[in-house]
């Protein structure tokens, strides 16, 4: 890595904005071992002044910062910026991850590369890459951020995270102190890189017992429970990814104020931390911040979500041997409540069945028709609209229930859906009535209920109302026309009086068809003089 492009400024001891959550303290249940010519340093002075040579060539700049554990220091050698981290208690370096860390990761753009370690004048010390910028702590947060460009932005710093991760753990290294003030951010040169490596430590068959006193410690909140007692593994990492992904969408820890006892009480019962609001990118922060390791969300799994291509766990099948499902927040343990979920989320369930085909990738494993017929409505966007595609898979999804469903709306029956379409047009809204008139969707609604000759029927309308639209009617009948004859059929407490006849019939199924037919003449054109009595005996009512 080209140390001169690349600089650095280790913030990762910056001030604490997350209170006791981003603290890392003592762990009384670890050992602690004796140093070696028990070094030990003054914790209330700084052991290095401006202008101090240290390991017999880099300067002291300034004082960068102070925290909890260390001094950080910028430094100077041949031309060159670099870091030195020195520790304020008595640290044992590790050889065997230090040696990894040198020759491993050296040349990974998102970690900070470590130079050199050891003692000087009884103090620990490590030299590290210098990079200007800030940690993902000290950032400008933006409460009014926008929440699906604020996802985006996660989604790429966490990207690169876990690329530093993967490459450590690829090295036999597990991190163990991931939390933003250990993460920098270079914004001029869109870099992101891990800083700390004081609680890293050495794979052991797929997990470490940590013994060294200076690893006794947790970041309350951040760290899992197993490290909690001394356990460190890849899925610990992961855990804290979980954490990371919650704190930076909130802007605050997932856990704050939890004591102990109450944290490990929480995740043991599989509590969620969501809010009820939380937008479904977000499922994955439950499926990462697990009690059980074994069941965590995957560094692979971490980058799907990254990429967009991510299914929540959460359509595991329950204890009832039926499938569930999770939409913003609302929890789906049958084909009905899913089809209800849906069809109230309207925008988040298109989006899940249409455009990232969420819901195929949910039930391809146990539900293969419900994937089927998500595949399906995917495909079929392309010869409807997405929204009618998406109204297709809800009927097909649930056939029982035979409400008319729209955008985030259920009509409990034609009747109320009339009035809905009257009221809207006698005040001058002919958005709503036009919508479906273009896109067919009556027509296609009663053919998805079953109810095929008036499906029939309804096309005949539609088709109609395109030609008027086209002005290839030459009739005088006007879009608005059929509009309001259209809404005026589906209401079927109406009496209507054509060729002579009071038709008073109260059920859609025995007159729409009959009714319809006047709407025509034997040109197959709409019969003016039948819009015109709908429309004027509407407005004699007003």
């Amino acid at each position: 890595m080209n140390e001169t492009k690349n600089n650095m400024h280790n913030s990762n001891e910056t001030k604490t904005n997350m209170r006791s959550s981003n603290e890392t303290l003592p762990n009384t249940r670890y050992s602690s071992d004796t140093l070696p010519n028990e070094r030990s340093m003054n914790t209330h002075t700084s052991p290095f002044n401006t202008g101090d040579i240290v390991f017999g060539k880099y300067r002291v700049l300034s004082l960068i910062n102070e925290g909890g554990e260390s001094y950080i220091y910028k430094a100077e050698y041949n031309k060159q910026y670099y870091v030195l981290k020195c520790y304020k208690y008595n640290k044992i370096f590790d050889i065997d991850v230090y040696d990894l860390l040198k020759t491993k990761t050296d040349k990974h753009y998102n970690l900070i590369k470590l130079y050199e370690y050891g003692y000087h004048n009884n103090v620990a010390v490590e030299v590290l890459e210098y990079m200007n910028g800030d940690s993902l702590e000290d950032m400008d947060k933006d409460p009014m951020e926008d929440p699906e460009y604020k996802l985006c932005r996660i989604r790429r710093f966490v990207e690169l995270i876990i690329s530093g991760l993967q490459t450590l753990h690829k090295a036999g290294i597990y991190y163990n102190d991931l939390k933003p003030s250990n993460i920098l951010y270079d914004k001029g040169n869109r870099r992101i890189a891990l800083c700390d490596y004081s609680l890293c430590c050495v794979c052991d068959a797929g997990s470490t017992l940590i013994q060294h006193a200076d690893r006794g410690k947790l970041t309350p909140g951040f760290s899992s429970p197993e490290f909690n007692i001394g356990i460190s593994s890849a899925a610990g990492d992961m855990f804290s990814v979980g954490v990371l992904i919650y704190t930076l969408f909130y802007n605050r820890p997932p856990f704050l104020n939890f004591d102990l006892e109450d944290w490990e009480l929480s995740l043991f019962r599989q509590d969620q931390f969501l809010p009820v609001d939380a937008p479904s990118e977000l499922y994955i922060v439950n499926d990462l911040v697990r009690y059980n390791a074994e069941e965590r969300a995957s560094l692979k799994e971490v980058k799907k979500w990254c990429s967009g291509e991510y299914v929540s766990t959460s359509t595991l099948k329950n204890k009832k041997g039926t499938f569930s499902y999770r939409l913003n927040g609302i929890d789906c343990y049958d084909r009905k409540s899913l089809r209800s979920a849906l069809a109230l989320n309207w925008e988040e369930g298109l989006r899940r069945t249409i455009t990232t085909k969420e819901l195929f990738e949910s039930f391809i494993n146990n539900e293969q028709d419900i994937a089927s017929m998500a595949k399906i409505a995917s495909s079929e966007s392309e010869a409807f609209s997405p929204d009618v595609a998406f109204m297709r898979f809800l009927y097909n999804l649930f056939p029982e229930d035979k409400r008319f469903v729209w955008k985030g709306k259920i009509y409990n029956d034609t009747q109320t859906l009339s009035e809905q379409m009257l009221s809207r047009l006698r005040s001058n809204d002919e958005a709503f009535v036009e919508e479906l008139l273009r896109n067919n969707v009556l027509s296609i609604y009663f053919g998805c209920i079953g109810l095929t000759d008036q499906a029939q029927s309804l096309y005949a309308i539609e088709l109609a109302y395109d030609k008027s639209l086209k002005g290839k009617i030459g009739m005088p009948v006007t879009p608005l026309s059929l509009a309001f004859a259209l809404a005026f059929l589906l209401n079927t407490d109406k009496k209507v009086m054509a060729n002579g006849t009071l038709y008073s019939e109260s059920s859609l199924r025995d007159n729409l068809g009959m009714l319809s037919k006047y709407l025509f003449d034997v040109n197959g054109y709409p019969a003016a003089e039948f819009c015109g009595y709908l429309i004027s005996t509407d407005r004699q009512k007003i």
